[in-house]
């Protein structure tokens, strides 16, 4: 490891409504404005010849600066990192959790929104630093995004999904305490063309996935996950295999509930 000490660090914010190709959240609950109006935060430190940039996107109750240990391993190593908020700066982790999922308004297409806004600033971020080519390692929440852009931005190259699921229809459907009814409905309407969201979920599906992307994605899950469901993960797998793209693949290492966000050291090569 080659130590550096002249990293160059840059932060920021940027508004939801400068995003390029953003949706607007439909909603007649006021509560859930910020969503349209909020700004994304940004924090990244480069070193001095960066060779690859590796984006890093939290939870649905994390932060920003969560798993902050990991920068100098990538910093240290000649990569860039970028840490993004996954939801506008002022909606708080405590409030993610009553805004989404326990709000009777909250519909499936709102959860489409805001994980194609969360993509739209990730390739925000891209433009506007040059990025040619980057990588996302990402916990949850963060993982739909990180599936969004790794198939649909030919930038993103390489993913990193910890305690996740590239689709999030699956991971609705597949527990109550993740969503409405409502809700659920609509994301098994979806599955099959018939959702009143449909435009919303196609932006977004990742099974829209090019069989001659060079995109490699890893996903490390505990197999007993309540919500990133074993036969979720697999699923989307042999999708992706089925297509011909051997790249995209699953490890079921977590073995107890404590571990399910913990970062074994060897994720952190699998994305250089």
């Amino acid at each position: 490891i080659i130590q550096d000490t002249m990293a160059q660090e840059s932060r920021g914010h940027i508004k939801a409504t400068d995003l390029k190709n953003r949706q607007e959240l439909i909603t007649t609950d006021s509560t859930l404005s910020l969503f349209n109006t909020g700004e994304y935060y940004y924090y990244c430190r480069f070193p001095p010849s960066t060779r690859y940039f590796v984006f890093y996107l939290h939870g649905l109750e994390g932060e920003w600066n969560s798993c902050s240990e990991i920068d100098d391993l990538f910093v240290n190593n000649g990569i860039g990192i970028i840490r993004a908020t996954t939801f506008p700066g002022e909606i708080g982790p405590g409030e993610r959790t009553k805004k989404i999922l326990k709000n009777p308004n909250f519909t499936f297409g709102n959860y489409c929104t805001i994980l194609q806004n969360s993509s739209c600033l990730v390739s925000h971020l891209a433009d506007k630093f040059s990025i040619l080519k980057y990588g996302i390692m990402a916990h949850s929440w963060g993982g739909f995004i990180a599936a969004i852009n790794g198939t649909h931005d030919p930038r993103c190259d390489k993913t990193l999904l910890l305690s996740s699921s590239p689709d999030i229809c699956h991971v609705i459907t597949a527990s109550s305490s993740m969503a409405l009814q409502n809700v659920i409905d609509e994301a098994e309407k979806a599955k099959v063309g018939l959702s009143v969201d449909q435009y919303l979920w196609d932006l977004i599906s990742p099974y829209k996935i090019d069989p001659k992307s060079p995109l490699k994605m890893t996903i490390f899950n505990n197999g007993d996950d309540f919500f990133m469901v074993r036969d979720n993960v697999i699923h989307y797998t042999k999708f992706c295999a089925d297509l011909g793209k051997s790249d995209i693949h699953c490890e079921f290492i977590y073995t107890d509930d404590e571990q399910k966000h913990s970062m074994p050291p060897s994720a952190f090569w699998n994305i250089m």
